[in-house]
């Protein structure tokens, strides 16, 4: 089948950081980039009607809502994409609400870090359209794609998101249930300092948007389960100051780390030289 490539594409809540962003490097490639969100006089359904491609960039609790309003007016031989951290429930709305042809994609980074050799999942629903042409575009990018079903895409945030941001939170709401209020003191080791840096950039972010990821990724829960039996069955062995028994966690826990452990050694060991030159402990 031959595939398309589009003439125009348009982003659906692009004036946003991420959209403008998207917009930006489409235009570079000589796409006609049209944009429609709030105060915009191009209207959504406009903007849908108008697109060879339609990407939905506006946040999770809104994509479902979106996609409802959307999906209607976008044509069939066009194409229907969005933006968001999760897949499964988008992806079945927009294969539910429109007859166009459906790819999921998540990058996988903030508009902060610029598009250069991150990485973005394409989640390929209905069509063969213009999946080969999407992923060439975003690879011109100097974005690194990756193909994923919904549901392996979801698995695998539930764990590089989820997890990690719920043990980041957990993290902290101890620190708070101490009544820690000098967290960053002169007696802070460099490890402890890396970790309290990555728990100051999960605050920096929106609430929302973790607050999203954890409701609209149908791993969540079994995530969270499986992080609660974790520190369930650590709390018994240090309640019982049972040294044998950490041991034991501790090698069995590190057995699956086992191919990264050097790299990350030498990692860290060069984020811990940056702070020490710049005196942040």
């Amino acid at each position: 089948m031959k595939q398309k490539k589009p003439k125009t594409i348009s982003i659906i809540g692009g004036r946003g950081k991420m959209g403008s962003l998207f917009a930006k490097a489409f235009r570079k490639q000589g796409y006609k980039v049209l944009i429609s969100g709030r105060n915009t006089a191009l209207t959504n359904i406009e903007a849908a009607k108008q697109g060879d491609v339609v990407i939905i960039c506006v946040p999770i609790r809104a994509t479902i809502n979106m996609i409802k309003e959307i999906g209607p007016f976008v044509r069939p031989d066009a194409l229907i994409s969005d933006f968001t951290s999760v897949k499964v429930y988008p992806c079945k709305a927009m294969e539910h609400y429109s007859k166009a042809e459906v790819i999921g994609s998540h990058p996988l980074f903030g508009p902060s870090a610029g598009l250069k050799n991150q990485n973005m999942i394409l989640c390929p629903i209905r069509g063969n359209n213009y999946l080969d042409w999407y992923k060439k575009t975003l690879k011109k990018m100097d974005l690194k794609v990756d193909i994923l079903t919904p549901e392996e895409h979801d698995k695998q945030m539930a764990l590089v998101q989820a997890l990690n941001h719920l043990s980041n939170l957990i993290f902290g709401q101890t620190l708070k249930r101490l009544n820690i209020k000098d967290i960053s003191s002169k007696h802070t080791t460099p490890a402890y300092l890396l970790r309290l840096f990555t728990l100051g950039r999960l605050f920096a972010q929106d609430k929302e948007l973790y607050s999203d990821i954890m409701a609209h990724n149908p791993y969540t829960k079994t995530v969270m389960s499986a992080l609660t039996k974790s520190t369930f069955d650590l709390n018994k062995i240090i309640q019982k100051s049972d040294k044998d028994s950490f041991e034991d966690f501790f090698q069995n826990t590190k057995m699956i780390f086992e191919p990264i452990i050097e790299s990350s050694s030498k990692i860290t060991g060069e984020f811990i030289k940056l702070l020490n030159k710049k005196k942040v402990y």
